[in-house]
C-alpha cells in the first residue's frame, strides 16, 4: 500500500491522493495517514468499520479522516468509537463521523436485502465516502 501511494504521487504525478478501507483496510489508511511515516502519502482517508485499531493509530493521524461506523462493531467498541472522537477533536484535524445505526460489522460492504437497514446503510457509505473525497481531494 505504501508503495502504491508513493508510485501514485511520484511515478504518475498525482497532485492528491485518497484512501479508504473497510475493516483491516482501517488499520491500513489509518498507516498511511500516520505522522509515523514521516512523509505525506495521502490527503484525505475514510474508514468503514474498521477493526484492527489501536489507539496509537487515532493519535498519529495527519490528515482529514472519515469514519463510517456501525452501531454493533465488536471490532471498533463504543470505547474506541469515544477515543477516535475526542482524540479528533484534539487534533484538530477536519473529520466526519458518521453512526448507522441497525447495522453490524461488515454491513457497509455487505448488506444483506434480508436484514432491516443494511442494503440502505450500504448505499448511504458509498454516497458518503464519495461526497468526502470530493470535498477533501478537489
Amino acid at each position: 500500500m505504501v508503495a502504491c501511494a508513493k508510485a501514485l504521487k511520484g511515478e504518475l504525478g498525482f497532485k492528491r491522493l485518497g484512501a479508504i478501507g473497510f475493516c483491516y483496510g482501517g488499520w491500513a489508511i489509518c498507516h498511511l495517514a500516520s505522522k509515523e511515516r514521516g512523509e505525506k502519502l495521502v490527503d484525505a482517508v475514510s474508514m468503514g468499520h474498521p477493526s484492527w485499531l489501536v489507539k496509537e493509530d487515532i493519535d498519529n493521524l495527519t490528515v482529514p479522516i472519515q469514519i463510517l461506523a456501525p452501531e454493533h462493531d465488536p471490532a471498533y467498541p463504543v470505547e474506541l468509537k469515544t477515543y477516535s472522537f475526542e482524540t479528533l477533536l484534539k487534533l484538530n484535524l477536519a473529520f466526519e463521523y458518521v453512526h448507522y445505526p441497525g447495522v453490524v460489522h461488515g454491513a457497509l460492504v455487505r448488506g444483506s436485502e434480508s436484514v432491516d437497514h443494511e442494503r440502505e446503510a450500504m448505499a448511504a457509505a458509498k454516497n458518503s465516502a464519495v461526497a468526502w473525497f470530493k470535498k477533501h481531494l478537489h
